[in-house]
């Protein structure tokens, strides 16, 4: 769903000021279609959608992550009471 992802290596550039928000620059797409796409495996899901209106004002992008760990962190000999284990949903909606 991202087009353009920028990472800045060490420090901010300058012209985040002092803002120091976040090292990343993101450009989010912006949606001429209706499109799906879903990711599954033993670790976890991926699901994004994106569309816009009949009329062009409104689009909307989202998605969502699940990820589970534990077949890696439980393969492992060594005990740990770690639980790696998340979720996260996004939503980007553009009028």
């Amino acid at each position: 769903l991202v087009r353009n992802l920028h990472f800045s290596a060490g420090g901010f550039q300058a012209k985040y000021g002092d803002k120091l928000s976040s090292v990343l620059d993101i450009e989010y797409r912006r949606p001429t279609d209706f499109r799906a796409s879903l990711d599954a495996g033993l670790l976890g899901v991926n699901a994004a959608a994106e569309g816009v209106s009949k009329n062009g004002k409104l689009s909307a992008l989202g998605g969502i992550r699940y990820r589970n760990n534990n077949l890696l962190v439980e393969a492992r000999e060594t005990e740990t009471n770690f639980e790696p284990l998340f979720a996260d949903a996004q939503l980007n909606l553009i009028y």
